[in-house]
C-alpha cells in the first residue's frame, strides 16, 4: 500500500522537506511528493490479503479435492506391514496438513470365549503437512524413478485383510480462527473429508497354521419334490470336517484346501512330488463300479465347486512342487464348538468308496511372487471314510386314493449271490396314529401291509437298480392318515461267536448274516 501527506501539512511540519531546502512543492520533485510517490516521504509497503478458508476447498475447477486417486498395496513374504504405493491430490493453496487414516474388520478367534469376534480396527497411516502450490502427491513407484517411497501401514503380523483408507484435509489457516475455536470447540469443524477407498486388499505374508482335525462324517443332502399324486425324494452324500479352534491364522477369508495330485505340466512345474495328497479307491469287499478317476479325484469332481474356489499352489515342503486346491468356505457349530466345512464330491455310480482327505488351511488371499507362494498350511490327512451311495424313492398314490407305489432306486455293487452279499429293500405302511417328533416316527399298532424283497442279479444293470411295488389299501385309507416307510438293508457276513473250524471249506449261503440299515426315508399321506 502507499500513502501520501496532505498538502498543507507537509509544507508546515515537514522537516524532511526544510532538509531537501524546498519551502513549496512546486516543481517535479514537489508534485512527486504531494502524489505520495516519493519513498522519503511516504514509503511504501507489501500487504498480502488472506482469503482464510474454515475448511480445505472441496472442489475447484470440476476436481475433487483430497482425493485418493490410486491406492496399491505391495507385500512382501514375512512382512508385517504394507507398502501403499499411491497418488492423491490435494488442494495445497487451503490444505495445511494431510491425513490418511484406515479401519478395518479384525477376526479374533480366541479359544477362552463362545466363538470368533469381528471387532473394528482403526488407525492413522500417515500424516504430513502440504506445501502452498503442491497439488498432486505420488508415493513409490506408480511413476518413473520416484523417490518418494510408499506409503508404510504397520499391522503387526501378517495377516490378510480388507481395509478402508480414508483421506482428510485440514485447513492452512487455523490461527485465524483461534478465537471461533475456543468458542466453539468441536463443532467448529477445520477439515475437509474427502473420498474413501473400500476393501483395499492386504494379503497374507505367511502360511497358516496346519488345522487341527477333530473328525470326519458323512453328510445327507434331501430334496423332496411333489407332482400331483407323486411325491419322489432324492438322497446324496457329503463329508463333513469338524476341526478345533483357532481357526484364521492367516486373517478374513481363511478357507479350508482339499490338496489334489497335480501332474507334471513342464520340467519347470513338476506338479506334486513328494507331495501329500487326496486319495481315493472303491470298497475291496464289494464288485463296486470304478471311480470317475482311479487312485485320486481332480477338481472336476466336486459338486458345486465354483471356479473362484479352485487354484495351484505351492506346497510347504517344496516350493517347486505344485498341487491343486479346491477350497471350502469354513462355518462354527457353536453347540460342538469346533469349525467345519461340507463337501460333496460326485462319485459316479461307485458304491461306498473309500476317502483319505489331505486337507491345509488355505488363503487365497496371500503373496505370490517368483513362482511361489505362502497360500497353504502344511498337508494333514484325515482317516480313511467311506461316502455313502445316492438314492431315490418315491411313492405314487393313484387315482382310487387307497392304491400306492412305493419304488426305490440307487447304486449297487454287482450282486454275484444274492444271499452272499444282496440287499433287501422293506416298504412298510403303518397307522398314522402318533405324530412324528424331532424325526422320530413311531406307531403302537400293527403294519397296514409291509413288503420285502431281497435283490437279484438281474436287479441290477449297469451298477443301478431300481425297484417298486404296488399296495392296495382298504378303502378307508382313501383318506384316513397313514405313513409309509422306505427301508433298504445292506446283507454283511459276520463274525459268529465260534471260529469255522473248516475255514477251507466255506459254504457262503451257510454263513451268518447280519442286516445294517444303508436307507431310510418316511411319507406321510393324507396328513
Amino acid at each position: 500500500y502507499a500513502c501520501f501527506w496532505r498538502p498543507d501539512e507537509l509544507v508546515k511540519i515537514s522537516g524532511i522537506l526544510h532538509m531537501m531546502g524546498l519551502n513549496n512543492l512546486s516543481g517535479t520533485v514537489g508534485q512527486r511528493i504531494e502524489k505520495g510517490q516519493h519513498w522519503m516521504f511516504s514509503p511504501w509497503r507489501e500487504i498480502t490479503f488472506v482469503h482464510a478458508v474454515q475448511q480445505p476447498l472441496s472442489k475447484v475447477l470440476g476436481k475433487n479435492y483430497p482425493e485418493i486417486v490410486t491406492i496399491e498395496p505391495e507385500r512382501d513374504f514375512g512382512d508385517n506391514f504394507t507398502l501403499l504405493n499411491t497418488k492423491l491430490m490435494v488442494h495445497g493453496p487451503s490444505t495445511g496438513q494431510i491425513d490418511i487414516t484406515a479401519d478395518w474388520d479384525e477376526w479374533i478367534d480366541d479359544v477362552t470365549k463362545p466363538a470368533v469376534e469381528i471387532t473394528q480396527s482403526k488407525g492413522k497411516v500417515v500424516h504430513f503437512t502440504t506445501p502452498y502450490l503442491w497439488f498432486e502427491y505420488i508415493f513409490g513407484p506408480l511413476v518413473k524413478n520416484n523417490i518418494f517411497p510408499g506409503l508404510k501401514h504397520i499391522f503387526n503380523d501378517t495377516k490378510h485383510r480388507f481395509v478402508n483408507y480414508s483421506i482428510i484435509a485440514t485447513t492452512r489457516y487455523r490461527e485465524y480462527f483461534f478465537n471461533l475455536i475456543q468458542e466453539k470447540g468441536d463443532t467448529f469443524k477445520l477439515t475437509t473429508e474427502g473420498n474413501t477407498v473400500t476393501k483395499v486388499n492386504i494379503l497374507s505374508s505367511a502360511r497358516p497354521v496346519a488345522p487341527q482335525l477333530e473328525y470326519v462324517i458323512p453328510t445327507f443332502e434331501w430334496n423332496r419334490k411333489t407332482n400331483g399324486n407323486k411325491t419322489v425324494t432324492g438322497r446324496i452324500s457329503g463329508l463333513r470336517i469338524y476341526m478345533k479352534r483357532p481357526w484364521y491364522s492367516s486373517g478374513e477369508g481363511q478357507q479350508l484346501g482339499v490338496i489334489l495330485y497335480m501332474p507334471p505340466v513342464t520340467d519347470n512345474i513338476p506338479g506334486s512330488k513328494n507331495t501329500t495328497f487326496t486319495t481315493w479307491g472303491t470298497d475291496p469287499t464289494k464288485l463296486s463300479a470304478a471311480l470317475p478317476n482311479k487312485n485320486t479325484p481332480s477338481l472336476n469332481h466336486f459338486i458345486n465347486l465354483k471356479q473362484e474356489n479352485k487354484d495351484i499352489v505351492a506346497t510347504p515342503e517344496d516350493n517347486t512342487a505344485k498341487v491343486y486346491v479346491a477350497a471350502f468356505d469354513v462355518k462354527y457349530d457353536t453347540d460342538r464348538e469346533l469349525y467345519y466345512a461340507d463337501i460333496m464330491f460326485n462319485i459316479g455310480v461307485a458304491y461306498y468308496p473309500f476317502v483319505r482327505l489331505a486337507l491345509a488351511a488355505y488363503q487365497k488371499h496371500s503373496v505370490r511372487k517368483e513362482k511361489t507362494d505362502c497360500c497353504i498350511s502344511p498337508i494333514v490327512q484325515a482317516d480313511y471314510i467311506q461316502i455313502p451311495a445316492p438314492r431315490t424313492s418315491s411313492i405314487d398314490v393313484g387315482s382310487s386314493n387307497n392304491q400306492v407305489t412305493v419304488a426305490i432306486g440307487g447304486t449297487l455293487p454287482k450282486i454275484e449271490r444274492a444271499s452272499f452279499n444282496g440287499s433287501r429293500v422293506e416298504f412298510v405302511i403303518e397307522p398314522l396314529d402318533i405324530a412324528a417328533s424331532e424325526e422320530t416316527h413311531i406307531s403302537i399298532h400293527k403294519p397296514i401291509e409291509s413288503y420285502q424283497y431281497t435283490l437279484q442279479i438281474n436287479d441290477v444293470n449297469n451298477y443301478i437298480f431300481y425297484h417298486s411295488h404296488q399296495f392296495n389299501l382298504p378303502s378307508e385309507y382313501a383318506s384316513k392318515p397313514y405313513r409309509i416307510k422306505v427301508l433298504e438293508y445292506e446283507l454283511i457276513t459276520y463274525d459268529p461267536l465260534k471260529p469255522n473250524p473248516n475255514p477251507g471249506n466255506v459254504v457262503f449261503a451257510s454263513m451268518p448274516k447280519k442286516e445294517r440299515l444303508v436307507f431310510a426315508d418316511v411319507y406321510e399321506v393324507n396328513k
